[in-house]
């Protein structure tokens, strides 16, 4: 699709997480519809533009894929501020990537805007074998942040692991809060925000 057709809505999506939980995987799978096991760990930052329909409103997704790395953190921590979503990605297969998720949050809220909607994505739970984080782990984890929480598979997407439902999940919740504020704005009283609150 072109990059300039015309969009309702334009949502600034930024892909967080420990390097080798898969943000690019993910990225590649919804985007692209593709996957390769042997991905180089991403250099600084990069982007990726998808235009979708959600609840009848044209958005524009504008999905950032940042380093993991520690030594490319400043670049990364720069772009928090303007970002309308943040999805938190670590690895179900790598503990120390989970545990990470406490100081990304912590981050995300001292350096990103206020209301920016975090989605959390424990990726490649096709691994049963290789898991080490359960997902009633992952739940509470969710709930201590107040958070959705969602798993996927970048390499076996398919129902009820899907990377798409993922990218729509933090979309429906990001482009609600977005039209609330605008709304409630232009002094009009409406509560559309926190009806997905309790989700998942």
């Amino acid at each position: 699709m072109h990059q300039d057709q015309p969009y309702d809505i334009h949502i600034k999506v930024l892909m967080l997480g420990d390097s080798g939980t898969g943000k690019t995987s993910l990225l590649l799978r919804y985007c692209d519809n593709t996957f390769s096991p042997s991905l180089t760990s991403t250099l600084g930052i990069d982007f990726k533009i998808k235009h979708i329909t959600v609840e009848d409103l044209k958005t524009k997704l504008q999905i950032w894929d940042t380093a993991g790395q520690e030594r490319f953190r400043a670049i990364t921590t720069s772009y928090f501020k303007g970002s309308n979503a943040v999805m938190l990605v670590y690895s179900v297969t790598d503990r120390d990537t989970f545990d990470n998720i406490n100081k990304w949050c912590r981050q995300i809220r001292e350096l990103g805007d206020l209301n920016t909607n975090i989605l959390l994505v424990g990726n490649k739970c096709d691994e049963k074998f290789n898991r080490v984080v359960s997902n009633q782990e992952a739940q509470e984890m969710a709930k201590k942040h107040n958070v959705t929480y969602m798993e996927v598979s970048a390499k076996e997407d398919k129902e009820g692991t899907s990377v798409e439902d993922a990218f729509t999940q933090i979309t429906l919740e990001t482009k609600r809060r977005m039209l609330g504020e605008i709304k409630t704005t232009n002094g009009i009283n409406l509560s559309m925000k926190k009806e997905k609150a309790a989700c998942c």
